[in-house]
């Protein structure tokens, strides 16, 4: 099994996507340096600190827009997969990868 981006988005979501055990063997199998498969495997935990989280802490953060794009919630979904720069920099990953 490969590990495909839109199982983690799918898990990220809730959807199940994928059985966490066979997504977190190949992640921790794969050749990405230590720090980025840290974060993905935060990421798909949906563990990462984003404006959303911290309000679930009760941390007073003001606008909870993203601050990149000031377009939609900052939360690690929006970060990763529906920010336009994140989103034109998968599908350029898609296409070099040829998935």
């Amino acid at each position: 099994m490969k590990y495909i981006v839109s199982d983690a988005y799918g898990k990220i979501l809730g959807e199940g996507a994928g059985d966490e055990e066979e997504v977190f063997q190949i992640l921790w199998k794969s050749k990405a340096t230590p720090a980025a498969q840290i974060c993905a495997w935060r990421l798909v935990l949906n563990r990462l600190s984003a404006k959303d989280k911290l309000l679930r802490v009760r941390v007073s953060i003001g606008i909870t827009l993203c601050v990149l794009c000031n377009l939609g919630e900052e939360n690690s979904s929006h970060l990763f997969f529906t920010y336009e720069v994140s989103r034109s920099l998968w599908n350029r990953y898609e296409g070099w990868l040829g998935v």
